[in-house]
């Protein structure tokens, strides 16, 4: 445990502390009835929006909603886990973290994506907003400093559910790597770099789904689509490397690219559903992405390491302080494997 890792302790702590409490008592009054919550803290929402000019806080609209609602079923319940995990010295910390991080800086891009199209942001609530997205940036590099380091090593477990869910995420990640570029690129580039055969195809779907979001493109939505085409896109590209090549560090550019996908999703079903304009060709083409989001999620958490389970795998670089293993040898055709399971 250096100086590094104690830092990165401590930003993990400190905004996973934040969370833990502005969420169900502050951030949770734009999606549950008022009464629900004692008069002093909602006194202290309305100071905030009238003070800081916070309009989607005042008045929130249906991509924040959707935000704030993950920020409750998904995002509170991490930092808690986290929170618990870091002080704990628990190993799985470092995935947690690094999900809440992703899904801050993802919602983070939405929001200020919207500040920035509509001018109707604030310089004062530009400030604790990019003070947020830098904070989310921290805890995100330093969540991912405490994924690479306080994982075991190991071998993730192969099997149908395994294979199901890889191909799922490869499907995924090739989704994105062909969409991302070609097509979602148009709604913040000129359309002169596109060729015509691809700007028809935009228009065609945007007509043909009654995809407002695609025809007329929001705030939240350009930040969304800047965040994929800089972020997003580069991890589907690594992520399909990753699997095909079962490469380890798979694991965890799955869980980012779940979890900012997931994110996305939200915003974006949250708008659709709370402006009453979704039709069933509409919801049919966006709720694939928040499954496969999930079954990234899913894949990235369960293939870190085979902690506690048994597994049989070619052990590298095993470090006694990281974990003890009773160990048998294996003897196969021109290589050396071990049996192992963890004690």
């Amino acid at each position: 445990m250096g100086l590094l890792s104690t830092a990165a302790d401590a930003a993990v702590v400190l905004f996973s502390l934040a969370v833990a409490a502005a969420a169900p008592l502050i951030d949770a009054q734009a999606v549950l009835p008022r009464r629900l919550f004692p008069a002093p803290l909602v006194g202290l929402h309305r100071w905030y929006a009238t003070e800081f000019g916070d309009y989607l806080a005042a008045e929130p609209p249906g991509f924040f909603r959707g935000l704030v609602w993950l920020e409750l079923l998904l995002h509170w319940p991490l930092s808690v886990a986290t929170l618990y995990g870091v002080l704990a010295r628990r190993p799985w910390a470092g995935a947690t973290a690094l999900a809440a991080g992703v899904s801050v800086v993802t919602a983070m891009s939405a929001v200020l994506g919207e500040f920035l199209v509509s001018g109707r942001a604030t310089h004062k609530l530009l400030q604790i907003h990019c003070s947020s997205a830098r904070t989310g940036r921290v805890v995100f590099a330093g969540s991912l400093y405490l994924s690479l380091c306080s994982a075991p090593p190991g071998v993730a477990a192969m099997g149908v559910v395994s294979a199901a869910a890889d191909a799922a995420v490869v499907l995924f990640s090739l989704t994105v790597a062909v969409a991302a570029p070609l097509i979602d690129a148009q709604s913040v580039l000129p359309r002169h770099l596109f060729p015509a055969p691809l700007v028809s195809l935009k228009r065609w779907y945007a007509r043909e789904f009654g995809d407002y979001l695609v025809a007329r493109p929001p705030g939240f939505l350009r930040g969304l689509v800047w965040l994929e085409l800089a972020f997003l896109w580069p991890l589907a590209l690594a992520t399909l490397y990753g699997i095909l090549a079962r490469r380890r560090w798979a694991a965890t550019t799955s869980l980012i690219a779940g979890v900012s996908t997931l994110t996305s999703m939200s915003a974006i079903l949250g708008e659709i559903v709370g402006s009453k304009k979704a039709t069933l060709k509409l919801l049919q083409m966006y709720v694939p992405f928040a499954v496969f989001a999930v079954i990234a999620i899913l894949r990235g958490l369960c293939s870190s390491a085979p902690r506690g389970l048994l597994y049989c795998g070619r052990v590298t670089n095993v470090r006694l302080r990281d974990v003890m293993y009773s160990v048998h040898r294996c003897k196969l055709p021109g290589r050396s494997y071990y049996l192992g399971m963890k004690i």
